[in-house]
This record gives C-alpha cells, structure tokens and sequence, in this order.
C-alpha cells in the first residue's frame, strides 16, 4: 500500500519525465527553425507563459522588431 507521501512523489516523478520530453521536443523545433530559417510560437497555457523563438537566419532574411535571435517572451511584443 502506497502512503499519500509515495504517491505524490510517484506523481512528481511522472511530471519531471514528461517535462524531460517537452524540453527534448523545444530543443528539436529550435533545431528545425535554425535549419530552415523559421520562427515559431509556444504557449503553455496561461498569460505569460509563452514565448516566440526566433533563428538567426529569420532575423537576418526577414528583419524583427527584436534585434537578437533566440527566444523572446510573449511579454516582450505587448
């Protein structure tokens, strides 16, 4: 039988492991803008809890009103 303690451990150690994924899966988006030249847009759900990457070949072929590549906050636009 598990105490509430071992289960709200087992629950944070399910929440790291998919956190894990999320970051794997970010890193491999950035990895396809920075190749083709993109941007993209996350939101994780609530107000300012999302952000725009931006790949240096976006910001010199398309210009931005951001002057560095890279993830800028959705705060930073507003």
């Amino acid at each position: 039988m598990y105490t509430e303690d071992a289960v709200k451990r087992e629950a944070l150690n399910e929440i790291a492991a998919l956190l894990e994924q999320a970051q794997k899966l970010v890193y491999e988006a950035e990895s396809i803008a920075d190749e083709h030249g993109l941007e993209f847009d996350v939101n994780f759900g609530g107000y300012g809890m999302g952000g725009t990457y931006y790949s240096e070949k976006y910001v010199e072929e398309q210009g931005s009103r951001y002057t560095e590549a890279g993830w800028n906050a959705s705060s930073q636009s507003c």
